[in-house]
């Protein structure tokens, strides 16, 4: 990598951090938590900085380097629940789709309509579907994990 183009990838790295604080202020809506303390806001605002990262990473990632393998950021029982309930199946393909694809159907959890005109979607899409994916994760893995005998206690 040159010169010119590592200076290109950190204005670019830049550019998004910049949308940091705006996205803490309107994605997290950390102005609205109403907290009582200093020692809280503090506390929140360190945790939202992690998930704001992460946000802002992934979205990055997707855009810096579409072909990667969804592997690099998401869980393998991530992408397969991901892949299971946008395209309605239980049948998943061999190899995981490309990191911009799960991105794109991240988003679409979250509300992104994915037209021809709408261009990648932001961060606050990504965000909503993320948390839905959560959601739809814990599920994959409660419904495709073994039986424990914890579980299910024998009535003597």
């Amino acid at each position: 990598m040159g010169l010119e183009e590592g200076g290109r990838k950190r204005i670019t790295a830049m550019g998004y951090l910049v949308g940091l604080p705006s996205y803490l202020k309107s994605g997290c809506r950390l102005e609205k938590l109403q907290l009582e303390t200093a020692e809280r806001l503090e506390r929140a605002l360190a945790l939202y900085c992690i998930v704001a990262w992460r946000l802002l990473h992934l979205t990055y990632l997707a855009r810096n380097t579409p072909d990667a393998s969804c592997e690099v950021v998401f869980q393998t029982y991530e992408w397969q629940a991901l892949h299971a309930f946008t395209h309605k199946t239980n049948v998943l393909p061999t190899i995981p789709p490309s990191l911009h694809e799960a991105t794109g159907l991240v988003a679409k959890l979250g509300g992104f309509l994915a037209r021809k005109s709408d261009g990648e979607p932001g961060v606050q899409t990504i965000w909503r579907g993320l948390r839905r994916l959560d959601d739809l994760a814990s599920m994959w893995l409660l419904l495709h994990s073994p039986p424990s005998q914890a579980a299910f206690p024998s009535c003597g």
